[in-house]
């Protein structure tokens, strides 16, 4: 289990020696080789856009639970007050990152996380797509020069100086918008604003996705686990020793403005009855929550683009560029 090692509630010998094993805990939790690949606390955090985590959510943490058994806040309280990673509500039953570790101006907005950023770089790029010349506000013209200073090498990108930003299409991918760069002498050059992203919310690369310690439903339990606390989690995706499915383009399907009440498996069985001819079939469907929005993958470009038949179902595009390979990662 790759959680940091903490003392257990045997092992502690004094209270400023349980105090200081919880606030190593719980900021490894929001640390940033923790918190970007972990899933509950990213969406914990969401559900309040100043990010705060109820210290009680905390508390009931399996390795919290074996520090404090007790489950008392006011011993969280203490031991996370002169914390510089973490900071406590006014009331102390809440807890978050330190704002500057999370919350970030760029082009004069302030945004809180990763997601944020790419949502607003996107509506600006639907909004360009749509207009006159790719144009876009001022203000989004700001932000997209204040993403730029965060490239690899951003002196390159603006070259004489930008004169304006707008959306265009990159030569390799025609069919797909991204953000273009008009220098002050009349040359054009279009950049990546996920990698640009990437500097600013660095997504935890090269590591193992950790077992949560927290309590997880009975029928995801492998009852072979209950014998000893560093079991291995159960699979997900290709097994031990099997290397991961290569990107292969050509194979998303978006769907927008999706009609209400659908299912995941009556999606499945619309783009499944719409390929019917083709060679291949339906790998997954994945629904985003809260939105009129579905993601369809297939195991062959055929099928895909016989999915891109299939009428009176919302909008159907296919997925290339920088937005299928970010899907596909």
């Amino acid at each position: 289990m790759s959680d940091v090692p903490a003392a257990s509630s045997g092992e502690v010998k004094s209270e400023a020696e349980l105090e200081a094993a919880i606030l190593k805990q719980v900021e490894y939790y929001f640390s940033d080789a923790n918190f970007p690949r972990d899933k509950f606390m990213i969406a914990e955090t969401a559900k309040t856009p100043e990010q705060w985590i109820n210290l009680a959510t905390i508390a009931s943490f399996n390795r919290m639970k074996a520090l404090n058994p007790s489950l008392d806040l006011a011993i969280l309280t203490r031991a996370l007050k002169d914390s510089t990673a973490l900071e406590l509500s006014e009331d102390s039953t809440q807890v978050r990152r330190e704002v500057g570790r999370w919350q970030k101006a760029i082009g004069g907005k302030m945004f809180g996380s990763r997601q944020e950023v790419m949502a607003y770089a996107r509506s600006l790029i639907a909004e360009g797509g749509a207009a006159e010349g790719g144009a876009i506000p001022e203000e989004g013209q700001a932000f997209v020069t204040a993403l730029l200073h965060n490239h690899a090498n951003p002196a390159e990108k603006i070259g004489s100086g930008v004169a304006s930003v707008k959306v265009g299409c990159n030569p390799e991918y025609p069919d797909t918008k991204c953000f273009v760069i008009v220098r002050t002498d009349g040359t054009e050059v279009d950049f990546s604003y996920l990698k640009c992203i990437d500097n600013i919310y660095p997504k935890a690369v090269g590591e193992a996705i950790r077992r949560s310690d927290r309590k997880r439903p009975r029928d995801e339990i492998n009852p072979n686990e209950a014998a000893s606390s560093d079991a291995p989690p159960p699979k997900k995706g290709p097994a031990a020793g099997e290397p991961a499915e290569p990107f292969t383009k050509g194979l998303l399907l978006v769907v927008k403005e999706l009609p209400e009440g659908e299912t995941v498996q009556s999606i499945k069985g619309k783009f499944t009855e719409a390929i019917e001819a083709s060679e291949g079939k339906v790998k997954f469907v994945d629904m985003v929550d809260d939105a009129p929005l579905a993601y369809v993958r297939f195991d062959s470009v055929e099928a895909a683009d016989a999915g891109l038949t299939l009428e009176g179902f919302g909008q159907i595009e296919k997925m290339e560029g920088e937005d299928e390979e970010a899907y596909w990662e």
